[in-house]
């Protein structure tokens, strides 16, 4: 067979057997047919989104009274959703626990903590609560623990730490520097 656009012998193995590899089939200029399939698609990709644009009701952000289309449930624009409270003052905050997960992961993260029971320190920890919030347990620092996945799931299935234990592990013990790994710009 030869190809139809290097006019090369092939084996015709390749997807149609009319082209005898990617980069010819892919260089191959399109018919005058396909060119108007491809037209008439935009033009029919056009008409629904102008259904669509009609479709879409214009709502008020509650936080700052500007008009916004909404595509998603959400009360407010798209700039008061992406608005983050930075905390002025790390001291005020009593525990960890009170930021945000993800920040309270990159504080992990960077102080590379490991795990406080098989010290496994590839990747990032979860932070357990030694009484549930369920039970009454709180978010200060003498009930949280952090724990690798595999630990953390070992706890909640098997039951074979005892909180004592866990207790003697806790961030209180084993990261009460943690203010220091804050930084507000992230």
């Amino acid at each position: 067979m030869k190809c139809l656009k290097c006019k090369n012998e092939h084996d015709g193995t390749f997807g149609s057997g009319k082209y005898c590899n990617r980069g010819c089939a892919n260089a191959r200029t399109p018919s005058k047919a396909r060119n108007l399939r491809i037209s008439e698609g935009l033009k029919s990709s056009e008409l629904v989104k102008e259904v669509a644009k009609k479709r879409i009701k214009t709502y008020e952000c509650i936080s700052c009274g500007m008009g916004y289309k909404r595509f998603n449930k959400s009360q407010k624009c798209s700039p008061c959703r992406r608005v983050v409270t930075r905390i002025k003052d790390i001291n005020s905050i009593e525990s960890m626990y009170e930021l945000s997960s993800r920040t309270a992961s990159k504080m992990l993260r960077r102080a590379k903590h490991p795990c406080s029971i098989c010290g496994w320190d590839k990747s990032s920890c979860d932070v357990h609560h030694i009484i549930e919030k369920c039970n009454g347990g709180t978010n200060d620092h003498d009930n949280l623990v952090c724990v690798c996945p595999n630990c953390h799931r070992v706890i909640h299935t098997e039951k074979t730490y005892s909180r004592e234990y866990l207790r003697g592990l806790s961030l209180s013990i084993t990261f009460s520097n943690w203010r220091d790994y804050y930084h507000p710009s992230n």
